[in-house]
């Protein structure tokens, strides 16, 4: 050619077994994740308590429950899905215990005393297979 050259120089990026030996920072930012998730759902289950909000116009228990189902259940999924799953359990099974508190809230029932194990069991199966179609993070974190 004319006498022209380029140099290319790349970033050095970390290797993967000087990336994977640090596993403290991704579990204490899993952890600053859960508790603002965990403040952020207790704010909004507090502003739609149903013993709040008794006049029958106001559908606390109905807006609740479509939060829960189209929206709070799934807030942890991008962490689930970006983490290694050996890194994710605590944290799914976190986010698993709080959306049933907050379901347990929106029904007015304790779930564990006053559901039989068959009616545990329809909490995850979607809606169209007559379910309730709440999806547990814990069994999602593999996928």
């Amino acid at each position: 050619m004319n006498g022209i050259s380029f140099v290319v120089t790349f970033p050095k990026f970390a290797t993967s077994q000087s990336a994977h030996q640090n596993t403290s920072q991704p579990i204490a930012y899993l952890q600053h994740k859960l508790e603002k998730i965990t403040k952020v759902n207790n704010n909004i289950a507090t502003l739609l308590d149903p013993g709040r909000w008794t006049h029958p116009d106001i559908p606390s228990r109905q807006m609740l429950w479509l939060l829960i189902l189209m929206c709070l259940q799934f807030k942890g999924d991008y962490w689930l899905w970006h983490l290694h799953p050996a890194r994710t359990e605590n944290f799914a099974t976190a986010l698993d215990e709080h959306v049933l508190s907050l379901v347990q809230t929106c029904m007015g029932v304790n779930i564990d005393t006053a559901w039989s194990d068959f009616a545990k069991s329809r909490l995850a199966l979607p809606i169209r297979f007559k379910g309730m179609g709440i999806r547990g993070t814990a069994d999602r974190r593999f996928s």
